[in-house]
């Protein structure tokens, strides 16, 4: 209402710059709340066309933006991608950047928008893209983000941002079901990599040995080991 009143103009853009320029620099809570004004401002204080034009110009500014917040670039990679999933960026803005951007710092947001929307058609919900983190969520929302973290990790392949991903869910006593989950997925899909790579069993028995002598999985997980 009061940004309604100030009768902003051209300068509605401005409005989700300067938000999501602040919440970069806060908690994945603080993200939330951000994405989810900017989409109740859309239809009523903004257009799409300005809400379009507020991403082209962070993603301008993100060499800047990254010089205080190093992330600045997956954030707003997951600003992008939040904004597709609720409807006030159009499905075809990432597309429209293809071979035209030069900063390294815009591609590599516009690359984690583009692997966050492919997860969201194999099922993560585009909503939640910021997680929501802290010893109060239920195991099975944890073992949920766990798997979402892993395959986000198998698509980019990003390790630097699979560990920042880890620790926004503000759950260290559940990093062991990292572990679990990744060594499952090898497990349930070694007879299809034996198929391309042969002696992977023996490769994997001596590998998952190694790690359970070196302390790193439980002798429940190198037990789970197929032969």
């Amino acid at each position: 209402e009061m940004l309604r009143d100030l009768n902003l103009g051209e300068m509605k853009s401005g409005v989700p710059v300067l938000a999501v320029s602040l919440a970069l620099e806060g908690k994945a809570s603080h993200r939330e709340m951000t994405s989810k004004l900017l989409s109740d401002l859309c239809g009523t204080v903004m257009s799409t066309n300005d809400v379009e034009k507020s991403f082209d110009k962070l993603l301008k500014d993100l060499p800047e933006l990254a010089l205080d917040t190093p992330r600045a670039p997956q954030l707003v990679g997951q600003f992008i991608a939040r904004a597709v999933g609720d409807g006030i960026l159009c499905n075809t803005y990432i597309d429209s950047y293809k071979g035209t951007v030069d900063c390294v710092q815009a591609r590599a947001a516009l690359d984690k928008a583009t692997v966050l929307l492919s997860m969201s058609k194999g099922g993560k919900r585009k909503d939640s893209v910021w997680g929501s983190g802290g010893g109060q969520q239920s195991v099975h929302h944890l073992v949920k983000e766990i798997d979402m973290l892993l395959k986000e990790y198998l698509l980019s392949g990003d390790i630097s941002e699979a560990e920042h991903c880890l620790k926004e869910l503000e759950v260290p006593h559940f990093h062991h079901e990292l572990v679990y989950e990744g060594y499952e997925r090898i497990y349930n899909e070694i007879p299809d990599i034996n198929l391309d790579v042969p002696h992977s069993y023996s490769v994997l028995e001596r590998f998952v040995e190694e790690c359970f002598q070196a302390g790193i999985i439980s002798k429940q997980v190198r037990d789970l080991c197929p032969s």
